[in-house]
């Protein structure tokens, strides 16, 4: 049995994040509903339980919809939902945000932001977060790296 891409994309996340992979408040430690919902396969109403979610502050809510957005080819949508995630603290969104950016991918190319989610998913504790900091480091000139880490220090503080 093969796995899908949402699928391999979910593990993929939870691979890079480990433990910390979504965020931590106390209210949102169970997972929710919308990913029972996913894992049936009834994405509707996964989509109905997570936008639930996202309207009381549950910043996991967004990271199921940008699986959603994810799974139905909207790259576009995707990036916006897993940012609204890593925004909110959800260090799995933040390593993800800052792939989607680093790669262009439903975003326009951009290192320093890439560098900055890289960063908050490391402060965060998310395993592989530094070596994905510092392979795009590599890439990147000294200005862009403080203006990186400048961005850092303002992204993702709930």
């Amino acid at each position: 049995m093969t796995l899908g891409h949402s699928t391999r994309l979910i593990a993929v996340a939870f691979a890079l994040a480990g433990p910390f992979g979504l965020a931590s408040q106390p209210s949102w430690a169970e997972p929710t509903q919308g990913w029972k919902s996913y894992i049936e396969r009834d994405y509707q109403a996964a989509e109905k339980h997570w936008r639930t979610d996202v309207a009381r502050g549950n910043p996991n809510g967004a990271f199921g919809l940008a699986i959603l957005a994810e799974r139905a080819g909207d790259a576009k949508g995707a990036t916006e939902w897993y940012e609204k995630a890593a925004l909110g603290g959800v260090p799995s969104a933040q390593v993800l945000t800052g792939q989607r950016y680093a790669e262009g991918v439903g975003v326009e190319r951009n290192p320093v932001r890439a560098y900055a989610w890289f960063a908050r998913a490391m402060a965060a504790g998310v395993p592989n977060a530094e070596k994905l900091r510092d392979r795009l480091a590599a890439t990147m000139t000294p200005s862009q790296i403080k203006e990186a880490d400048a961005l850092a220090e303002t992204l993702a503080k709930p």
